[in-house]
């Protein structure tokens, strides 16, 4: 089970600051080709975020396995949580893909059949953007994310960390 990652991929906006779905569609299907052939069609997990000045912000995780990231990522229900996100907050959308690659390196394809390193890999993503972002908008998946607090690593209460905190952060890399 190997991954690429690509990106980030600029979305479009409109006139009014949300996501133009036909002319984001083009220019992202343009910019993912360009980056790798192929890479339109491919299936993973796909992180959507905004870029200000401040870095990025992840707002959304999802994974695309029946239909590739050209299709999953812009379906209307996924415009609409994007411009949940952006509504009134500037920066520009961005997108990263998380793709999956078959043993002979080439990108896996869509399939009906249940891909469990996609669906770890998509909860383990939400569980690093929720992290940064405690308004990340998936719903699904995220009850145990948003209840649990772990110091120093997930929903970390105020006050100091203590010394064990502190090294088990070091440990992680985190």
């Amino acid at each position: 089970m190997r991954f690429t990652v690509h990106g980030p991929f600029v979305v479009l906006r409109d006139a009014k600051g949300l996501v133009e779905r036909s002319a984001a569609k083009r220019r992202f299907r343009a910019d993912a080709d360009r980056d790798e052939p192929g890479l339109p069609w491919a299936i993973g997990c796909y992180v959507f975020g905004t870029r200000a000045g401040r870095g990025i912000k992840p707002w959304y995780v999802g994974l695309a396995s029946s239909q590739p990231f050209q299709t999953e990522c812009f379906a209307l229900h996924k415009i609409t949580i994007y411009d949940r996100a952006v509504a009134g907050r500037k920066g520009n959308p961005i997108l990263f893909l998380l793709a999956r690659r078959t043993p002979t390196g080439r990108f896996a394809k869509p399939s009906d059949n249940k891909l469990e390193d996609l669906t770890f890999l998509e909860t383990f993503l939400k569980g690093i953007a929720f992290r940064k972002n405690k308004g990340l908008m998936n719903v699904a998946g995220t009850k145990r994310l948003r209840m649990m607090e772990v110091p120093g690593l997930l929903n970390s209460p105020r006050g100091a960390n203590a010394r064990a905190v502190i090294e088990l952060r070091k440990a992680l890399n985190v």
